[in-house]
């Protein structure tokens, strides 16, 4: 089983997401902050992160910019899960996000919940054929 690690500041998003993946596949954990998720991550070790940009006390870049420091060798694969479709036009972000592991990007607002699976499910493919 696949644990995935949501860190997002919407109760709801998380709670939605949570409910929808597969139980038999995904074990799903959540911080509410950068700050929640990097120590989520030390105790948890999880396959795959969820990232929202937005949040209070330790932002999604803030996050980046430390699991760069922290996450060395070993990279987690992130998808970022914002509002905006807009990320892909801010060059130093991207750059800083494809160091730090991310796959891809969930626009919460324009995609379905299948949609979402299947980048979850195409992220892990792609993690196991080492790409």
């Amino acid at each position: 089983m696949k644990k995935i690690l949501i860190i997002d500041d919407s109760e709801t998003f998380v709670k939605i997401l949570s409910d929808y993946l597969p139980e038999d596949r995904y074990m799903v954990l959540s911080a509410e902050n950068g700050k929640v998720g990097l120590q989520k991550i030390k105790e948890e070790k999880p396959d795959l992160i969820i990232l929202d940009m937005l949040m209070p006390e330790m932002g999604g870049w803030d996050f980046l910019q430390e699991i760069n420091k922290e996450d060395g060798e070993s990279r987690t694969p992130i998808l970022i899960a914002s509002q905006t479709s807009e990320m892909d036009k801010v060059s130093k972000e991207i750059e800083l996000s494809v160091q730090a592991g991310v796959k891809g990007y969930i626009v919460k607002a324009d995609e379905s919940l299948e949609s979402i699976l299947r980048k979850i499910d195409k992220t892990f493919e792609e993690e196991e054929k080492g790409e």
